[in-house]
């Protein structure tokens, strides 16, 4: 048997039957994403998600801390490798769509719903699995060092754009301090 090629979809539409079935026996499999981790040794990282109030599919993060004369910056992606293997049927389809569609009215997500809003999604006080890379800046915001490694996630707070506008405003806020790095590093 050879390896199945990815048919490219130019319709968007509902996962199948047999996609949707293959998701759902993941998540029965899987009490604790972490259980079934393959990664020799992941790093433990604590930051936030910025989505719009309505996003259900959380799946990457930011993080910035300022040293002495130095920056870093971090940017994480759900690692759904442990998940979902080659060239399955999931994998495939997940392929053909590369990314999840929003229209007014609907989210057609790449992965199905167990995924892609549970299992890969950082929702409020969980862990997941994730590909991190951290990028060093000197002083004057060029960078001197990068990084990519594999990490566990845990979401300290979820912002919406409101909310992110809130604290990033309010010196008294918690968070006001690390937003404001966030958009000096931006600028």
């Amino acid at each position: 048997m050879g390896i199945l090629q990815p048919k490219i979809i130019t319709e968007i539409k509902n996962h199948s039957r047999e996609v949707r079935t293959q998701a759902e026996a993941i998540k029965e499999k899987v009490i604790n994403w972490l259980l079934i981790d393959e990664a020799p040794k992941r790093i433990n990282i604590e930051w936030i998600t910025i989505d719009k109030k309505s996003s259900k599919d959380l799946d990457d993060w930011i993080w910035a801390e300022k040293f002495w004369d130095w920056f870093s910056i971090y940017v994480s992606i759900a690692d759904i490798s442990e998940l979902i293997r080659p060239n399955t049927i999931l994998d495939l389809d997940a392929y053909s769509r590369s990314t999840s569609v929003y229209t007014n009215s609907h989210v057609y997500h790449m992965f199905p719903s167990e995924i892609s809003t549970d299992l890969a999604s950082l929702n409020d006080n969980t862990k997941r699995n994730a590909i991190t890379t951290r990028i060093d800046l000197n002083s004057e915001f060029n960078t001197i060092n990068s990084e990519i490694f594999e990490s566990i996630f845990h979401n300290k707070k979820r912002f919406d754009y409101w909310e992110f506008n809130n604290q990033f405003n309010d010196s008294y806020k918690p968070f006001h301090k690390d937003l404001n790095l966030f958009h000096k590093i931006a600028k």
